[in-house]
């Protein structure tokens, strides 16, 4: 484990830092050390559970966390896809498929993503899928936002479905769109 949360308070912390304060404890804090403390302030953010849609307050630092409702496994981390990819993710952090990126996953749930290669297989986002691919896409997207970039021409084969819409560029789809 890397990273992990106290369970009285909520709190996420690293249990590497912890590890190396333990080491350099037999002398105070320095100046610098005091200084960062109070600069730095540690930033949240609001995470939700795939498995139960239980909302929490994540810490940014944290790569990873359990759901405090159900008890399953979240991950925080981001993924770049650059060449070859086919393995499942489940994350609440961001997925980029870049330009040779080329995404046969079954199943990529993620909180965002940035669509710029092939992807074949679905892609499940919980807030924005950016498009800006140039060639034809045979994979499934389902997402709350839709953005289109403006140096995006695709053909996408399966539908769309969104909440909300905003095309810059130019897409041929069946597009399903609440808003």
């Amino acid at each position: 484990a890397k990273s992990t949360f106290c369970r009285k308070c909520g709190q996420h912390y690293s249990i590497e830092k912890l590890l190396a304060k333990e080491a350099t404890s037999l002398k105070g804090p320095g100046f610098f050390e005091k200084l960062t403390k109070l600069v730095t302030r540690e930033t949240f953010r609001d995470v939700s559970c795939f498995a139960c849609g239980h909302k929490q307050n994540v810490s940014s630092a944290a790569q990873s966390t359990l759901c405090p409702h159900c008890g399953s496994y979240i991950d925080l981390r981001d993924f770049k896809i650059a060449g070859p990819f086919g393995r499942s993710v489940q994350t609440q952090g961001e997925v980029h498929i870049t330009t040779k990126g080329d995404c046969s996953a079954a199943r990529v749930a993620c909180s965002v993503a940035y669509v710029e290669g092939k992807l074949r297989g679905t892609l499940v986002a919980t807030e924005d899928v950016h498009l800006k691919a140039r060639e034809k896409i045979l994979g499934a997207i389902e997402a709350k936002r839709l953005i289109v970039e403006k140096r995006c021409n695709c053909e996408l084969v399966r539908p769309l479905k969104v909440q909300s819409a905003e095309i810059s560029g130019h897409i041929s789809a069946r597009l399903y769109c609440d808003g």
